[in-house]
């Protein structure tokens, strides 16, 4: 059997990604569009409530994306054991991926909510608004957020460009996949859509760029060198919980003081320029940057 040119299969596993990719930002779309009908909402209001309510949102839609995932890897003749949802290598997974989300998860929460003292926050959600949702982000990123983006990406994203791109580089005594490589930058620029879809700016994409490469590689190895999503799931839900459950608590607290969100700080005058007349106190603003 005469061997496949490597750049065809490469070009094949591609080609497939972007088909997986278009699939779930076209039935995405539609979810969003249907819940707009059902609760008789505008283009713009829905948008704003699915920044605002981010994680009942996609508690709710769960388990249409579930759905979707199914449908995709029959359509691909995956299998659930060949996309990672299996026990293999199970002290491994443990071993790797409990002390390394908290090796990256808790500098993570220290950051945080000293960025958020400072006026900063990650996203445009507006984290911390009330116990309710407090309770509701962090039951997100504890339960749901690691299935959500693992499955697609790692299992079902990577596991086409693997087998498409099986050379393999060394990094002293470690070997990798291109395609392991591929599926871990496209899993990091898949988060640009965030700043598409309103819920970072640009700014904030770039701020969060660095930490999402270096999550990314952790979650790409350690699905290739498992087999399974149970590592990466239980990686990429500790690192989230720990930032998002100390996000929530911090500007729960700021809140409640009345200290967020933050007046914002009026540029110094020009001393070239004339004072403009004063008409009142300023208003106050929200500055989520």
């Amino acid at each position: 059997m005469t061997p496949i040119n490597p750049w065809l299969a490469a070009g094949i596993g591609l080609a497939q990604t972007a088909g997986v990719l278009a699939v779930m930002i076209a039935f995405s779309s539609a979810l969003n569009f249907l819940a707009r009908i059902v609760l008789r909402r505008p283009r713009d209001q829905w948008r704003i409530m699915r920044i605002d309510r981010f994680w009942l949102v996609n508690i709710v839609l769960t388990p249409f994306m579930l759905a979707i995932f199914a449908l995709l890897i029959w359509l691909l003749r995956l299998t659930p054991a060949a996309i990672g949802l299996n026990l293999r290598n199970l002290g491994l997974s443990l071993g790797v991926a409990l002390p390394l989300g908290l090796l990256l998860g808790i500098p993570s929460a220290i950051a945080a909510p000293v960025a958020a003292k400072a006026g900063m926050s990650p996203m445009k959600v507006p984290f911390g608004r009330s116990l309710f949702d407090v309770i509701g982000a962090i039951t997100y990123a504890a339960i749901f957020v690691g299935p959500l983006e693992e499955i697609p990406f790692r299992g079902i994203i990577q596991t086409l460009l693997v087998r498409a791109m099986p050379q393999v580089g060394t990094i002293g005594p470690f070997g990798i996949y291109v395609g392991t490589v591929v599926a871990a930058l496209i899993f990091v620029l898949y988060h640009y859509r965030n700043v598409t879809l309103g819920g970072e700016t640009r700014t904030q994409f770039l701020r969060l760029l660095p930490g999402r490469t270096i999550a990314s590689f952790i979650l790409a190895l350690l699905f290739q060198g498992t087999g399974s999503l149970l590592g990466p799931i239980l990686f990429h839900n500790i690192v989230d919980t720990c930032t998002i459950a100390s996000l929530s608590i911090t500007l729960y607290r700021l809140r409640q003081q009345g200290k967020w969100p933050l007046r914002p700080t009026p540029p110094a005058p020009d001393p070239a320029l004339p004072l403009p007349p004063t008409s009142g106190p300023p208003g106050e603003a929200p500055t989520y940057v």
